[in-house]
């Protein structure tokens, strides 16, 4: 790990950690069933969720399965680029200029999906609401996409500041979880301490969430949602927590995956 990145362990426990669910900037200990409530208020075609490049693999497909049980007709996003806190260095040999820990693994979700759009569609649609899966959408866009947002998030950020409703989730250090590099190579994070706060990870917090909406992901144990998105994801087929072992598994290129798919 580089320098600067060896310095970011101090985030984990800092003052800039999002530690209480809020809901109009008041703490709550009913922000998801709000949400909830909001997200059916909101109405039919008028309610968007983003992925989260910085989020798990498991916490992105907990978040998809959500939607398709619970809002079909809701519009699904991811946006690339840098949040507001995200080192700006980078070079051609460690540092990437991509710092989200899990952008490869976000478009291999939104690949397989197949319905997922980007930051131009985002800003393009006509939302009552936006909930967000850990990325600073509002500094990424330059602004606010929607006119009411929540946000699943571990630090306070400008998105975290204009969510209407702000849920704290587990840091990568606090959960078991998957992530996939650039190269591909899906990598296993395990749990090194416990949440801080009222922090959950962000698969259990979504979890909840779809059973407030009438339909649990059934996310909550990340082995299980693994081999979930295993069975029926081609890059992923044959793969689990065990077999990923310390230093990961590559996926298989999409256009092989595809082949052996037919």
């Amino acid at each position: 790990m580089c320098d600067p990145g060896r310095d970011r362990h101090t985030a984990i426990g800092g003052l800039s950690r999002v530690l209480r669910a809020t809901v109009d900037g008041s703490p709550s200990a009913d922000a998801i069933p709000e949400l909830a409530r909001r997200i059916r208020a909101a109405g039919a075609g008028r309610v968007g969720f983003v992925l989260g490049t910085q989020a798990s693999l498991e916490a992105n497909w907990a978040l998809l399965q959500l939607v398709k049980a619970n809002c079909p007709d809701a519009e699904l996003f991811w946006v690339g680029g840098a949040d507001a806190d995200a080192i700006v260095k980078h070079d051609a040999f460690l540092m990437d200029a991509d710092k989200s820990a899990n952008t490869a693994g976000v478009k291999l979700l939104a690949e397989w999906a197949g319905n997922v759009g980007d930051a131009a569609a985002l800003r393009a649609a006509e939302l009552a609401l936006l909930v967000v899966l850990e990325d600073d959408v509002v500094s990424r866009l330059d602004g606010a996409p929607a006119p009411a947002l929540a946000y699943f998030g571990t630090q306070a950020n400008p998105t975290a500041a204009a969510a209407a409703i702000l849920i704290p989730v587990a840091h990568v250090v606090e959960m078991d979880a998957t992530y996939v590099n650039r190269q591909g190579r899906v990598q296993r994070a395990r749990r090194a301490t416990n949440p801080l706060g009222e922090a959950v990870p962000a698969y259990q917090a979504l979890d909840t969430l779809g059973a407030a909406l009438g339909k649990a992901p059934n996310t909550r144990m990340p082995v299980a949602t693994f081999l979930a998105m295993a069975r029926v994801i081609p890059r992923l087929a044959g793969l689990d927590y065990r077999g990923l072992g310390t230093g990961g598994k590559l996926i298989a290129p999409a256009a092989s995956a595809a082949a052996e798919a037919k």
